[in-house]
Order: structure tokens, then C-alpha cells, then sequence
């Protein structure tokens, strides 16, 4: 009998023990330190690009404009160079650090764009802002940013999904024959990285949107890219770059693409002033109606600051 209560204590104590300790895991767990950037700033619910918040903190990073370091990026058309190069998904973010101040990108992030050739500002002291727009599909605002362009003599930069022509060919016509620069935005809108070990079918992300944008327009797209919901590795942006096209981040964005969560067009106005800066490539989504509402009065105030704006194949 009194051996018979020894072996009982000892199998409640080890129950006790076993747990506390699975208690211990999930309090660790708790209270571990998330990775930056968080996992919702990489995949935001966002139907075209995910922006980061420029409202948010984060932390310091280093300066973005320096030299590249580690292997010379491959010539091109040498996808087997590029097949060795990381394929580990990133997702686009930057550092702002004031009004009017040009923002800041992690020096490892810097030194791979610089590599491959990719921009996310130009690097100018002139002022002077590209507009862009995320075309993946129509909310009824377009047509009316357009009038707005044609009213203020902007050119900007629009990048197009395959659906988006698909389903919108008069919009892009009229881009066209507005004198904007058209690029690609990929067919399917899909995570690069996920594409990469496969050069036929990453190639095809972007050859089938230079045929379907010549079918509607009888034009060429232009040779700039914007990486669908901002991911992207060092074996895209080469494979990009050997397609023949300079991938296109961003130096300014914010929290516009939620239909049913619109910021006050006071706020998108003021967010555009406070993000402009030197060789600032902005990125704004058309389905924004705050954004379509505040940008006649945006353009205007930046003219006013001495700004000018232009398309990205100036920079070539």
C-alpha cells in the first residue's frame, strides 16, 4: 500500500512538471522578440503592392546610397549566374527620417538594388518627383486621375497587370495616348521568388504582358518593372534585369490601397507633401479614392515647392 502511494506521487509531480514546462515554452514564445520587418508589413492584405505606413516606427537603419559590396552582378542574358544568387523572399520597406528628407534603405538591401540596377529613388539633388501607379485592377477612379494628369501637364508612370489590360484595355489606351510611360506589373501577380527556379515560367510573367499591351495599344511597353506586392530576391532582380527590365521599389507610399478604410483626404494630402523629396519615386495605388481626391491640390503644392515631375525613362 505505501509503495502503491510512492509510484502515485511520482506520476502527479511529473505531471506537474511536464506542465510548467509547456507552460514556460508558450510564455517563451510570447514574449520572443518578432523578426523585422513584421510578417503583415511583407504581406499586407493588399489586392496590388503592399506599402509600408510611413506613420509607423521603425527602427534605425543605415544609410542607403553606399557602394555595393560582395560579387559583381552577372552580364546579361546569363540566367545561370542568376540561378546561383540568394532566392530568399524580401519585402519592400523603407526608413523615412522627416519631411522632405530622401528616406533610407538597409545597406545590404542598397548594395543588392545597386547591383542589379534596380531604383527605388533617383539619386539627384534637383527636385523632382516620379509619380507611379499600381494598375491590378479598376475601383472607378482612373479615369478621373488621368483627367487630373491631363488638367495639371503631369506625365506618370503606370504599371499594369495582365488583368488589368485584360479588363480595361480603353484605360490603357488612353495611358498610352496621354503620353504616359506604361510598364509591367507581371500577368498573374505573383511572388516572384516562388517563380524563380523556373526561367521559361518567369520569362512568361512578362512576355505575356508585352503582348497583350501591344494587342491593346499597338505600342511597346517599356522596359521598367514594379515586383508584384513589393517581394522580391537577389535571383529575381537579376532574372528581371536579364529580361531586360530595371525593377522599380519606391521612396514614398502609404496606407491607400483598403476600399473601405480610405484615410481622410486631408491626411493623403499631407502625407504625399510630407513624403516628397529629391528624385522621390512615388507610389500611389488608383483605387484610392482619398488618393484621387487629394492629388489636383498635391501637385499644385509642389509645384509651388519647386518640384517638377517626370516618368521614369528619364532616368535612363
Amino acid at each position: 500500500m505505501r509503495r502503491f502511494a510512492y509510484v502515485t506521487a511520482l506520476a502527479v509531480l511529473a505531471a506537474v512538471l511536464a506542465t510548467a514546462a509547456a507552460g514556460c515554452v508558450r510564455l517563451a514564445d510570447r514574449f520572443s522578440p518578432s523578426p523585422w520587418p513584421p510578417a503583415d508589413r511583407e504581406r499586407p492584405h493588399d489586392p496590388t503592392t503592399p506599402t509600408p505606413l510611413p506613420d509607423e516606427p521603425m527602427p534605425p537603419r543605415e544609410p542607403a546610397d553606399v557602394p555595393p559590396t560582395g560579387p559583381e552582378a552577372p552580364e546579361p542574358g546569363d540566367l545561370a549566374a542568376c540561378a546561383t544568387l540568394d532566392n530568399t523572399t524580401r519585402g519592400w520597406y523603407f526608413q523615412p527620417t522627416g519631411a522632405g528628407s530622401v528616406p533610407t534603405i538597409p545597406s545590404d538591401v542598397a548594395a543588392i538594388v545597386q547591383r542589379h540596377g534596380a531604383l527605388w529613388r533617383v539619386p539627384t539633388s534637383e527636385r523632382v518627383i516620379y509619380l507611379t501607379f499600381d494598375q491590378g485592377y479598376e475601383a472607378g477612379f482612373t479615369a478621373r486621375i488621368l483627367d487630373t494628369l491631363r488638367d495639371k501637364d503631369v506625365r506618370a508612370t503606370f504599371f499594369l497587370t495582365g488583368s488589368y489590360l485584360r479588363d480595361e484595355p480603353g484605360l490603357a489606351r488612353r495611358m498610352a495616348a496621354d503620353g504616359h510611360l506604361c510598364g509591367n506589373h507581371t500577368q498573374t501577380h505573383p511572388s516572384l521568388p516562388t517563380l524563380a527556379g523556373d526561367a521559361a515560367v518567369y520569362a512568361e510573367e512578362y512576355r505575356a504582358v508585352e503582348r497583350a499591351y501591344h494587342e491593346v495599344t499597338g505600342r511597346t511597353l517599356a522596359r521598367f518593372e514594379r515586383p508584384p506586392r513589393g517581394e522580391y530576391s537577389e535571383r529575381t532582380l537579376c532574372m528581371t534585369r536579364t529580361l531586360g527590365y530595371t525593377s522599380v521599389m519606391w521612396s514614398f507610399a502609404h496606407r491607400d490601397w483598403l476600399l473601405d478604410d480610405q484615410p481622410p483626404v486631408d491626411v493623403t494630402y499631407q502625407r504625399i507633401i510630407d513624403g516628397a523629396h529629391p528624385g522621390a519615386i512615388m507610389l500611389l495605388h488608383s483605387v484610392s479614392k482619398s488618393n484621387t481626391n487629394a492629388l489636383p491640390r498635391a501637385i499644385d503644392e509642389l509645384r509651388r515647392q519647386g518640384y517638377r515631375f517626370a516618368t521614369l525613362d528619364e532616368v535612363r
